[in-house]
């Protein structure tokens, strides 16, 4: 058990095995996508929001 790949190493989120480091692959990847994806919506919302403020003061 300890000669393992996932036991190899100290893995900084804990103890996993095989379906464990799929799941963490998922959800690092949705990071990557999902994150970026709401960070841009939220600026371009706020965006279209400050444009609207500035013409209407104009």
């Amino acid at each position: 058990m300890r000669d393992t790949y996932t036991h190899s190493s100290w893995n900084l989120a804990g103890l996993q095995n095989s379906q464990d480091d799929v799941i963490i692959n998922l959800v690092m990847g949705s990071m990557f996508l999902v994150l970026p994806t709401f960070w841009l919506g939220a600026m371009t919302w706020a965006g279209v929001r400050v444009g609207v403020a500035v013409n209407g003061a104009l």
